[in-house]
């Protein structure tokens, strides 16, 4: 049962602050907010609703960013996953210091297609490549993006791309790079973004390995000794959208490489794959750390963060630490790029949706508010692994204030979010809904949960 944080205000004169992410495939973060604040103002009519678009650093991140005046948005041609042209674009603040960058918008499943021939509708094989005809829609913040002809293939994808723009970031100049490591069909562990910074990935015969998380369970050597020398006079900072290990049943590949497109026997080659590379950094990590000087600046920041009680912060960089390193333990976001890239750019891991969460003031909104609504497409075991709606529900939560996951259905898993004391409601009537509905159906069903939930509210309170 709900308790209002403010028991002097009446409830019709309450605040609510709306943060969801996007429901992807329907709505964005900023349209499903609106369903929301449409359907609270029938049975709340005085509310303040606040509606604060909200992204854990997969696609859409940037956009949100532009939109909140945070920073402003360049436009660049790189190499997509499969080594195709494509337009993106990376955020710059407006005092030139830190460049966001979001991985999805190199590496996910928007960029696999951008550049290609338009292929016939179906599904084809060719080799241990597949091809998807998806008649779906993928989500930014700002606009729908059809996507047709996805390519899903973990196996060769790249991150090439993400390497490409932190070489253009740092041209600029800029002295912070914060990587969004989320929404990426990739599995290389980072292996090719630090390729186009000038890493080598070489096998047992000192050959350079082709790219894609397939080609590392053949990784006998890593070479960091060209790398961009702008690198080692910037910060790292890896936003994960999830914490999972890099390699093992819970790891990247395990878990997540199959929602990419790969088989099971490709899942085992990934995974191994991942475990190579980490043994490999392990075993180099204070070779590696010397080579980053700006190391140490970013562990003493880390720390000042946790002694401030912000974000929990943790060290992830090649810090001598011995052999189990961290950044194996958690570094499993976007294919094993969060730790890979950490560990070679002697960088550290934080929480995507808690960073976003500070830089938008999710905090203090959470403060001012009498209850919160946050929300994603599907809840499911995953939402407790860090993603956004769990992040702004954990905020809540400590504050004191009531909160509230509305997603569009729940999956697998789900219940963990009602164990650990958070809320959690379906706009699906039965909860749980196969496919994707349309976004005017999506909207609808918001809106009308929302109305449901005001009236209960009235009433006296809401049980989930």
């Amino acid at each position: 049962m709900f308790q209002w944080h403010n028991t002097s205000s009446s409830k019709s004169g309450i605040q609510i602050l709306l943060a969801p992410d996007k429901f992807k495939g329907t709505l964005t973060s900023r349209e499903a907010a609106e369903a929301m604040s449409h359907g609270l103002s029938i049975p709340l009519p005085n509310s303040r609703t606040i509606i604060v678009p909200f992204a854990d650093g997969g696609e859409g991140t940037l956009n949100i960013l532009e939109e909140a005046g945070i920073c402003r948005i360049i436009k660049e041609n790189v190499r997509g996953p499969f080594d195709n042209p494509i337009e993106t674009i990376w955020g710059i603040s407006h005092d030139g210091i830190t460049a966001w960058l979001e991985l999805s918008a190199v590496a996910g499943p928007q960029a696999s297609t951008s550049g290609r021939p338009a292929r016939a509708s179906g599904k084809q094989t060719t080799g241990t490549r597949e091809l998807t005809t998806v008649a779906s829609k993928l989500i930014t913040a700002s606009k729908y993006r059809t996507v047709s002809d996805c390519y899903r293939n973990p196996m060769t994808a790249s991150t090439q791309g993400l390497g490409m723009l932190m070489e253009k970031a740092l041209a600029y100049g800029v002295r912070e790079l914060i990587i969004f490591a989320g929404g990426s069909i990739t599995c290389d562990g980072g292996t090719g973004a630090m390729a186009a910074l000038g890493a080598r990935f070489l096998d047992s015969s000192g050959n350079v390995l082709p790219q894609g998380g397939g080609a590392l369970v053949n990784l006998a050597e890593i070479d960091l000794s060209n790398l961009n020398p702008l690198l080692s006079r910037a910060s790292v900072t890896i936003a994960a959208d999830v914490f999972c290990p890099m390699h093992g049943p819970d790891g990247a590949a395990m878990v997540f490489a199959p929602q990419k497109g790969a088989n099971p026997a490709d899942t085992t080659i990934l995974d191994a794959g991942l475990r190579k590379l980490t043994q490999l950094l392990n075993a180099s990590g204070q070779q590696n750390a010397a080579l980053h000087h700006g190391l140490s600046a970013q562990l003493n920041a880390a720390e000042q963060l946790n002694g401030a009680k912000s974000l929990d912060a943790m060290p992830m960089g090649l810090s001598g630490r011995g052999s189990a390193l961290p950044f194996a333990e958690i570094g499993g976001a976007a294919g094993g790029a969060a730790g890979g890239l950490a560990a070679m750019c002697g960088g550290i891991i934080l929480s995507g949706g808690e960073i976003m969460a500070r830089t938008l003031g999710i905090p203090e909104l959470i403060a001012s508010s009498n209850l919160v609504i946050t929300g994603e497409g599907r809840t499911d075991g995953q939402t407790v692994m860090g993603k956004g709606p769990w992040i702004i529900a954990s905020i809540a939560k400590k504050m004191g204030i009531p909160v509230l996951i509305l997603s569009g259905s729940l999956g697998p898993g789900w219940e963990e979010c009602q164990r650990r004391g958070i809320s959690v409601m379906a706009a699906a009537n039965n909860g749980v809904r196969p496919g994707l509905p349309l976004p005017a159906e999506c909207h609808a069903m918001l809106r009308q949960r929302t109305i449901e939930i005001g009236y209960a509210l009235v009433n006296g309170g809401i049980r989930p």
